[in-house]
């Protein structure tokens, strides 16, 4: 566990708006979209700070994950794995939390995420 303390300045309120469990798969007809655009754009305008549930993208499950990684596959199909899970993090940036640069108070690991060959994950690339 991390503890994070979160500067706000002056003295207008503020909120705490949860996000997470987008599972974006880069098929926009299985998420939300309009629902979460607007949850952003009310929490932005409450003055809200994000807390991240995990899931935010959607590329391996745990199970699947184990299978991937299981196929002793070499570096090329490997990098290939790689490449995906970046384009979704660069999608679901773009497209839905671009907005909420620099509010995040932190980022909690889902399950759904992808381990990435230098240590990183989707979801720590994300809070980058």
């Amino acid at each position: 566990m991390e503890l994070r303390q979160v500067r706000i300045r002056g003295d207008k309120p503020f909120a705490i708006a949860p996000l997470g469990d987008l599972q974006w798969n880069g098929d926009a007809s299985e998420v939300w979209a309009d629902g979460l655009k607007r949850h952003i754009d009310r929490a932005l305008e409450a003055n809200a700070r994000f807390l991240g549930t995990g899931d935010l993208t959607d590329f391996a499950s745990p199970s699947s994950r184990q299978k991937l990684l299981a196929s002793d596959a070499y570096s090329g199909p490997m990098k290939k794995l790689d490449d995906i899970a970046a384009q979704l993090v660069e999608e679901v940036y773009e497209r839905f939390l671009k907005p909420t640069k620099g509010r995040w108070g932190g980022v909690h690991e889902g399950h759904h995420f992808w381990a990435f060959r230098d240590g990183t994950t989707t979801d720590t690339r994300l809070a980058e």
